[in-house]
Parts: structure tokens; sequence; C-alpha cells
């Protein structure tokens, strides 16, 4: 849009010369600020396709957007956002597990309980345990003991 007189000597001197080997600095600076620009909105449009279905993936492109332009006010927000989302997903998850090893243990106390009374509920009662939490150490033992006690086999299920 402009003239070659708008320029500065320098970038002048290089659009002049043909044989210029080194590119100015100032010219330098807007085309690394082009390419840098270019590629954080290639990150941040990503992540807005993302947005609500991968929410971690999405993250990952927001930051790498705000590495490329740390201003990127849009990044920052959406970054924000989340951040939000995910640590309330993460304590709804940890909620949720807590739920679920509470239940295990009320239905292995419930199944300790009636062990002797009833041992095929006491057996059915281990199964859930251990369906709700297979890391349950006292769940495996006490249902290994009462197949034997059975004459189940212990790869029968």
């Amino acid at each position: 849009q402009g003239s070659l007189e708008d320029l500065s000597p320098e970038v002048r001197a290089y659009l002049l010369n043909d044989n210029a080997m080194t590119i100015p600095k100032p010219l330098l600076k807007i085309r690394e600020t082009g390419i840098r620009s270019n590629k954080a909105d290639y990150y941040f449009k990503k992540a807005s396709k993302i947005f609500n279905s991968n929410q971690k993936l999405a993250k990952t492109y927001l930051i790498q957007t705000l590495q490329l332009e740390p201003s990127h006010t849009e990044a920052l927000r959406d970054l924000n956002i989340l951040e939000k989302n995910l640590s309330a997903q993460n304590l709804i998850s940890k909620q949720e597990d807590l739920a679920t090893k509470t239940k295990a243990e009320k239905l292995f106390q419930e199944s300790s309980m009636i062990i002797k009374q009833n041992k095929i509920r006491a057996l059915i009662l281990l199964r859930k345990v251990l369906k709700l939490n297979p890391n349950h150490k006292k769940a495996k033992r006490s249902l290994e003991l009462l197949k034997l006690q059975l004459g189940i086999n212990s790869e029968s299920k």
C-alpha cells in the first residue's frame, strides 16, 4: 500500500538489492510475529473445535496457543474455564470413587455378618464387593476361603 520511501533505510536497501544476504531485523520481526500468530490461531481453533468433547486435549492446545502468543485473550479465557471444569470433574470423580468404596465396604461388612448363617448370600455379596472395588483385599481373601468351604473351584465364578 505504501511506497518505498515509507520504509526504513535498511528495509528499502534489502528490497532494492537482489543480492542482499541478510534480512533486516524489522522485517524479520514482522515475519516471525505473523508466523507465530498463525500458529497460535491454529492451536486456538483446534482447541475450540474440541472444547466440549475432549477438554484435556483442548487444554493442551490452549497452552500451546499461549506459549506462542501469551496475550491471546480468548485462549486465556477458555483455559480458565477449562481448568474450572476439569477441577470440578475431578472432584465429582473422587466423590463417586469414595461412594463406590463406601458401598463396597458396607457390602463386605454385611457379608461378614451373615457368612455363618447364609454362605451363598455371603458369596454373592463378596462378588459384588469385588465388582465395585477389585482391590478389596479382605473381600478377596474371604471369597477364596468361602469357595474352599463350599467346594467351589477357584477358577469358576
